[in-house]
């Protein structure tokens, strides 16, 4: 790796891998902050979109092995915001697109690293989960433990942020379920949180300085899905669907705590009750 001083300029720079939905907002905010934020897309089309918001623009695409530039490898923090898409496709391949990034970092490199992650991470097993409560079997603990020995080898510090489900601009969670009829009744607890909750925990950790932990950013409250359903329904466009008898027992579900969010970083949610969710 370079030695390159870090000096209190090198510690305002940024690069974020991924600027869709979740990291172009994060950029933004932290450019705002007066952080100077580097972004990727995976092709230049969207490079008028970065450059208004006043990000440097880089293309990366880890699906094709294209070489990265070194310049946005050397930021001083690498926000890792790429969904992983094991719902339509096998981990490994995401795990191939991993070693390719982490090939191209001997030697230029980010000091440190967030990774944004999921709560999939966890089973469901009826009960309040923490994060040391990952569910080894599952693929999200394979790329977890992918970027850990990687950060371990290059001798970068990472925070990692297990995400539930993002819910705002756009993201409505009863858009799905308008109209229909004799759904079941679903009685689990939600994990959402809203899209501004995460990018401020991301900014958090980056302004505590917090590297070596694992967050969850779920919002503290857990009201019913059905509830969450009926709410979002009668607050937007969308119309209040029926739900069939209650199932004589509940499916398998889990509750996850993100005390620690509140712990370490004395973050207050801006939205901590998903029934009281802005759409």
């Amino acid at each position: 790796m370079q030695n390159t001083p870090v000096t209190e300029q090198s510690e305002r720079n940024i690069s974020i891998l991924g600027c869709g939905w979740l990291g172009l907002p994060l950029a933004e905010y932290l450019i705002s902050k007066k952080y100077k934020v580097k972004g990727s897309t995976r092709t230049k089309e969207k490079f008028p979109t970065l450059e208004k918001a006043g990000i440097q623009p880089f293309v990366v695409d880890l699906s094709n092995g294209s070489p990265i530039e070194n310049e946005f490898l050397s930021s001083q923090i690498l926000i890792l915001n790429i969904p992983p898409g094991i719902r339509k496709r096998p981990v490994e391949s995401h795990l191939e697109e991993l070693q390719r990034l982490f090939d191209q970092m001997q030697e230029n490199r980010p000091s440190k690293m967030i990774y944004v992650s999921s709560t999939s991470i966890y089973a469901d097993h009826s009960m309040e989960v923490y994060e040391e409560d990952a569910d080894r079997s599952s693929p999200m603990y394979q790329i977890e433990e992918k970027i850990s020995d990687a950060c371990d080898r290059l001798n970068i510090e990472f925070t990692i942020v297990r995400c539930g489900g993002l819910m705002g601009y756009g993201r409505i969670p009863c858009k799905y379920y308008s109209g229909k009829k004799n759904l079941e009744l679903d009685n689990t607890p939600v994990n959402y949180i809203f899209r501004d909750d995460v990018i401020g925990i991301l900014t958090a950790i980056i302004e505590k300085d917090r590297w070596g932990e694992v967050y969850n950013a779920v919002a503290p409250q857990k009201p019913l899905r059905y509830e969450v359903i009926e709410n979002c329904c009668a607050r937007t466009e969308y119309v209040i669907p029926t739900f069939k008898k209650q199932a004589d027992q509940m499916p398998p579900f889990k509750t996850i705590n993100s005390g620690k969010v509140k712990e370490q970083l004395n973050y207050d949610f801006k939205y901590p009750d998903p029934l009281r969710f802005p759409y």
